[in-house]
């Protein structure tokens, strides 16, 4: 039972354990090992942790035979070995802190074979995987490259040198999508590249959601003449937003017309992470244009996007054929599984993760949404048109955004022979395309209304300046599309017609307190003032509100600011103010006017005392989420005299409260499990006990030390995500019921209901 932990020791080389032949725990994570095969010699391993290593061939595991648990995570490993099956342990994705019995962790490596989607669906599927493979195999070689940019930058033009045309310097704007194929020989292989070049309006770049897809490679074109830091960060932010951890070429051009025209390279390769590299050219010049550098920089950055290596089996490719030769716009899913069961992939798992794979490539547009589910896009520039045609259509503008769904049919009417064919039913669909990437919203009389189209002016309107509650968000940099899809989720709450571009008024219906959000672009913060009777708690759903949408973009530097009540062009960080409370300090300096502030007053105008305060052991209310003044309910809101939201079932005794004496990890990993048992398809016994126990753990958290009290959070993370499945894996759940169940023996006597509502559960699930 010898055990070697080596862990931080920088090691690059592990053959120095060669000689430990009966070894049977090893733990050499967290070094820089990029050589595996030392590994074969120590047979008698049960359990290994080499995470957080540089290695990328692990041909050395069908060696270890009496292996475990094995922690391969966060390394460089692209394929794995079909031996591994015989190990008769689980495969999982996921971010662990410890070894886990009878498990396999592969999280954060760039796989392909399997690929991630794959291993989420568990044992049965990476079988049939593998199995697949066996019957025959090649690589995909083919990458969507993405081109964004603003109108006018030279896409187009940029797009047509890479495939060896001339560019015209009279080209005109692109509007919506264009496609083309490119065959390109990268090294020794050939690649074929799906250019989609991006009309750069600013109306249309909503549109741009629909398709910005992972797998891809992105080409991000600057203006030399135009663009700013602030317009990159626009542009990096939303290819995060959408694109995950795609890699993206950072383009000037345009440089002869301003020769001095740069970035700050540094700070922004270290803020994005996918950036490979930086280029400046002139697309029309013959010579010294920069773009042979550009050629041989996108070549080289081809052959390692995750979708060119992809391993396919050939029923995919076939699927994939018989889809490209289609003359159709689109498809309804049962024909899409009617070609899949023509092609024997007649596991639904399998279709799903295929049509995933086509939706990344452009192949076949594809959402999970059981209101979209049923139309599979084909050719993408069919839903661009048309979310182009209604988004520029006079009747929107006239009407500032109105849209009356009657008057659909005559703007996507067929009137030249460029124009696609939108049958009556399928208008539902495309409103219901732009709902989800939350581009307009229901209005009565049956119409929607686009936020982005709203009158630009603010209009006039009353509102208090005395007695009110004011808070700011300040922001790096300022998404574009953060107000209007606000005012897409707030919609129910709307002041009459008080609403405009950047900015509107909000009245709840059950009290007198109304909301006033105002954006500033140029100084990229949004500003919120309430007023009346209920302040803080209307302020609370707001808050919420903006909190979900900031958590929708990756890396969104946000901070939040209490303006002073007799100085409200002053602010204090709201971060610091409670680390004042918590510190006992009563008053916080405000340097610019040389005055200290009362702390707990400033906080107390934002949210009470108790709720940062009181003690969550043994409280009873009645359906509450509070996490540091945020009220959460998932999409249904409403408030009651004591600070409080109902969520759900009104005779639901349910309460969880969240608060200072949680640390914010933990309290955010409840939060977001409670959210997520909230929102799950699952039986109202099980779902009901998933409640409770969130209260009970709420309440358990902070009778143990922190770094417990994280623990116990993850385990009760994983217990929902696996309970919520709709195929619940017995040996997940099991162990982090086990986990949840640990901690509340830890605490003696409060932690008895847990223990119960565990023991409670178990048995549901086996049934």
């Amino acid at each position: 039972n010898f055990a070697n932990r080596s862990s931080y020791n920088n090691i690059t080389d592990g053959s120095f354990l060669k000689k430990l032949k009966t070894l049977q725990s090893l733990d050499i994570s967290y070094n820089n090992i990029t050589d595996g095969s030392f590994l074969k010699k120590l047979k008698t391993l049960q359990s290994l942790d080499i995470s957080h290593n540089r290695i990328a061939d692990v041909n050395w595991l069908p060696y270890l035979t009496q292996l475990r648990s094995l922690s391969i995570e966060a390394n460089q490993i692209s394929e794995l070995p079909r031996e591994i099956l015989e190990l008769g342990v689980e495969i999982e994705s996921r971010q662990y802190y410890d070894l886990l019995p009878q498990f396999i962790n592969v999280a954060q490596n760039p796989l392909q074979s399997p690929p991630l989607e794959i291993i989420e669906q568990g044992h049965a599927a990476i079988v049939t995987w593998f199995d697949e493979l066996d019957k025959a195999q090649r690589p995909l070689h083919e990458v969507k490259v993405i081109l964004v940019g603003d109108g006018g930058t030279g896409k187009t033009s940029l797009r047509k040198r890479l495939m060896g045309e001339d560019a015209d310097p009279n080209e005109s704007q692109t509007h919506g999508i264009k496609i083309h194929n490119w065959p390109a020989r990268c090294g020794k292989q050939d690649i074929l590249v799906h250019f989609w070049d991006f009309g750069g309006q600013e109306i249309m770049r909503a549109t741009h959601q629909f398709f910005l897809s992972h797998r891809s490679l992105y080409i991000l074109v600057l203006n030399a003449r135009e663009n700013t830091e602030r317009d990159v960060e626009d542009w990096l932010k939303n290819i995060e937003s959408f694109g995950g951890n795609s890699p993206i070429l950072l383009v000037l051009n345009k440089m002869d017309q301003n020769p001095g025209f740069d970035v700050n390279r540094s700070f922004l390769t270290k803020k994005y992470k996918g950036i490979r590299d930086f280029f400046k050219i002139s697309c029309l010049k013959k010579r010294g244009s920069g773009l042979p550098q550009l050629t041989k920089s996108l070549k080289q950055e081809l052959g390692k996007v995750e979708m060119a290596r992809s391993m396919w089996p050939s029923t995919w490719f076939n699927v994939k054929q018989r889809l490209e030769a289609m003359n159709a716009d689109y498809i309804g899913y049962d024909e899409f599984e009617d070609i899949c069961r023509d092609e024997r992939i007649s596991e639904e798992d399998n279709q799903k993760i295929l049509i995933r794979y086509l939706h990344d490539l452009g192949i076949a547009i594809h959402f999970e949404d059981i209101r979209l589910f049923d139309t599979q896009v084909l050719n993408p520039r069919w839903a661009t048109q048309a979310a182009y045609r209604i988004l520029n259509a006079k009747q929107l503008a006239d009407g500032h955004g109105l849209l009356p769904l009657n008057l659909l049919g005559r703007i996507l009417r067929k009137t030249d022979k460029t124009h696609y064919h939108y049958p009556r039913v399928k208008h539902p669909f495309i409103i219901e395309l732009m709902k989800k990437f939350k581009l307009c919203y229901d209005v009565p009389q049956n119409a929607v209304l686009i936020p982005d189209l709203l009158e630009v002016k603010e209009p006039a309107f009353d509102f208090p300046n005395d007695n009110v509650l004011r808070f700011q968000f300040e922001y790096d940099f300022l998404p574009r599309s953060v107000v209007p899809s606000f005012i897409v989720s707030e919609h129910n709450d709307i002041d009459g017609e008080l609403r405009w571009r950047t900015g509107v008024v909000l009245r709840d219906r059950e009290s007198n307190t109304r909301a006033l959000i105002r954006a500033d672009v140029r100084d990229r913060k949004i500003s919120i003032t309430v007023a009346g009777d209920r302040r803080r708690e209307y302020f609370a759903i707001i808050r919420h509100t903006f909190q979900n949408i900031h958590d929708s973009f990756n890396k969104l530097d946000v901070w939040q600011k209490v303006p002073l009540p007799d100085q409200p062009a002053y602010t204090v960080d709201y971060q610091d103010l409670l680390f004042h409370e918590e510190k006992g300090r009563e008053t916080i300096l405000v340097g610019g006017l040389r005055q200290e502030y009362p702390v707990r007053q400033l906080l107390d105008g934002i949210e009470s005392a108790e709720e940062r305060e009181r003690q969550r052991l043994g409280q009873r209310r009645r359906g509450v989420v509070v996490v540091q003044g945020d009220y959460i309910e998932g999409d249904k809101r409403t408030m009651s005299e004591h600070n409080e939201v109902t969520i759900g079932d009104h005779n639901q005794n349910l309460t969880l409260m969240l608060g200072k004496d949680i640390n914010q990890v933990t309290a955010e990993k409840i939060k977001n499990s409670f959210n997520k048992a909230q929102a799950a398809n699952t039986a109202d016994e099980i779902k009901a006990i998933l409640q409770q126990l969130h209260q009970e753990m709420a309440a358990i958290a902070p009778q143990l030390p922190p770094e417990k009290a994280e623990e116990a959070a993850d385990d009760l993370e994983k217990l929902t995500d696996e309970v919520t499945k709709e195929k619940p894996r017995r040996k997940w759940w099991q162990l982090s019921a086990e986990g949840v169940k640990e901690a509340a023996q830890s605490v003696g006597e409060v932690g008895k209901t847990a223990i119960g509502l565990i023991e409670k559960l178990q048995p549901l699930l086996e049934a």
